[in-house]
């Protein structure tokens, strides 16, 4: 938010929230026994949604 990259409407904790959720998913509902390289892909691609539906529109 300091730098203008996250809209300061953005609920900061629900993002902290959405980010742990999804490690966790792959920890506990995928075990994460599937190939650990898709698994970290999975996880980058997610968060980076999070990111882009956080980013500042102008």
């Amino acid at each position: 938010m300091e730098t203008g990259e996250i809209d300061p409407g953005v609920d900061v904790e629900a993002m902290i929230d959405l980010i742990n959720g999804v490690y966790y998913y792959q920890l506990v509902v995928r075990a994460a026994s599937e190939d650990p390289a898709a698994t970290r892909e999975r996880v980058r691609n997610a968060v980076r949604l999070v990111f882009e539906g956080a980013a500042r529109r102008d």
